[in-house]
């Protein structure tokens, strides 16, 4: 959704640390990359989403990156009769992805009503190159495209 519609890597980036984050904590049980990417850009209903993956409940958002701007909305939703348990937009600067990726995760879990971890809850230091996470970001994308 972003202006120059160019940043396919940046929100796939943003799941898949969503998703690792998510897997961190215990008590939940996180489809993986592969099986739940492969509903990436379709509209298909989310309960028919969750009865193939066999998931209770779907994490989808949207991230959208303006110059040195970020918004990530990101809902939680019951893939069993497709309501909304929560939903959340993150207005942050790039430089504070990670936090963003951390709150999203905490938030989350809290709306599982899931027990969080002590080690999970240990705050990640921002990064310090936008940049650098840019590219990391591309880099990613692009071993995960196989080209």
């Amino acid at each position: 959704m972003s202006e120059k519609k160019d940043q396919e890597y940046f929100a796939d980036g943003m799941a898949e640390e969503i998703l690792d984050l998510l897997t961190k904590i215990p008590s939940l049980t996180v489809i993986g990359r592969t099986s739940s990417f492969q509903f990436k850009g379709r509209s298909e209903d989310l309960r028919a989403i969750g009865s193939a993956l066999g998931a209770s409940y779907i994490v989808e958002g949207s991230v959208r990156k303006s110059g040195d701007q970020l918004r990530v909305t990101a809902q939680l939703i019951n893939s069993q009769n497709g309501s909304h348990l929560w939903s959340n937009t993150y207005d942050e600067p790039v430089g504070e992805t990670l936090k963003v990726q951390d709150q999203i995760a905490s938030n989350v879990a809290r709306a599982l009503q899931v027990t969080v971890g002590a080690d999970y809850q240990s705050q990640r230091a921002s990064f310090k190159s936008a940049e650098a996470y840019d590219l990391y970001l591309r880099g990613r994308h692009a071993y995960n495209k196989f080209d």
